[in-house]
C-alpha cells in the first residue's frame, strides 16, 4: 500500500474518533487536535485558536512514525511524550488514546498511561510495590536533584548545545520526574521517573 493510502486510512480512523485530522501536503505529518479546538484551515497553515489548543502530531521520521504531543517551552511538561512505532497504525492508537483515554487505576494510584505511550504496563505494575516511601523532606532533597538535571538540559538547549532527542526507541526520559495521584488518600503522592527505573511514595504535601 502506498504511503498516501496509508495517511487517508489513518486520518479516516482519527475522525472516526470524533478528533480532527490534516495530513500535511509531504504526507509526512498529521496534525490532530480536540472537538474542543477551533481549526482554521486553508490547506496550507493549521491554526488552533482557543482555550483549549489541545492537538498533538504524528510524524514520519528517520527512525519511524513517532507521535508528539510537546507544549512544554523547552519542555517537556508531564504529559509531553515523543514516541515511536514503527507502523503508522501504532501511532493512530496512541493519539487515539492519548486524546479520549482515561487513567487506569494500578495499586491504588490513579495511571494516566493514556498519556504515556511510551510506558509499558507490565513495567509500571511491576515498579508501584517497589516505590520507595519518602518524608516530604527527602523528597524535596531529591527533587532537587532532578530539578537540576533539567536546568541543565535547559541551559544546554537555550545556548544551543542540545536539541530534543527523536531518534531511537527513547527520550530523556530518565531526568524528568512525574506526580500520580492516590484514588483516595490525597496527603500521599507516587513519584516515578520517566523511564519507570525508579519511584518515590511521598507523605505530605
Amino acid at each position: 500500500m502506498e504511503v498516501n493510502q496509508v495517511i487517508e486510512l489513518a486520518v479516516t480512523r482519527l475522525k472516526a474518533a470524533n478528533l480532527f485530522a490534516f495530513p500535511d501536503k509531504k504526507r509526512e505529518c498529521i496534525v490532530v487536535a480536540t472537538p474542543s479546538c477551533k481549526v482554521i484551515n486553508d490547506g496550507a497553515i493549521i491554526e488552533f485558536d482557543g482555550p483549549d489548543d489541545d492537538y498533538s502530531s504524528i510524524r514520519l521520521l528517520e527512525f519511524g512514525w513517532y507521535f508528539i504531543k510537546y507544549d512544554g517551552i523547552p519542555g517537556p511538561v508531564y504529559n509531553d511524550t515523543i514516541c515511536r512505532f514503527f507502523t503508522l497504525d501504532e501511532a493512530v492508537t496512541a493519539a487515539i488514546n492519548y486524546h479520549t483515554g482515561k487513567p487506569i487505576v494500578v495499586g491504588d494510584w490513579i495511571c494516566p498511561i493514556h498519556q504515556h505511550p511510551e510506558w509499558n504496563i507490565e513495567k509500571l505494575s511491576a515498579l508501584i510495590p517497589q516505590a520507595k516511601l519518602t518524608t516530604l523532606t527527602e523528597w524535596q532533597n531529591i527533587e532537587s536533584y532532578f530539578d537540576g538535571l533539567f536546568g541543565t538540559r535547559v541551559m544546554a538547549f537555550m545556548e544551543g548545545r542540545s536539541v530534543p532527542k527523536w531518534e531511537g526507541d527513547g527520550w530523556e526520559w530518565p531526568i524528568f520526574v512525574m506526580p500520580i495521584n492516590h484514588v483516595s488518600r490525597s496527603d500521599l503522592t507516587l513519584w516515578v521517573r520517566r523511564d519507570l527505573e525508579q519511584a518515590w511514595i511521598v507523605a505530605g504535601n
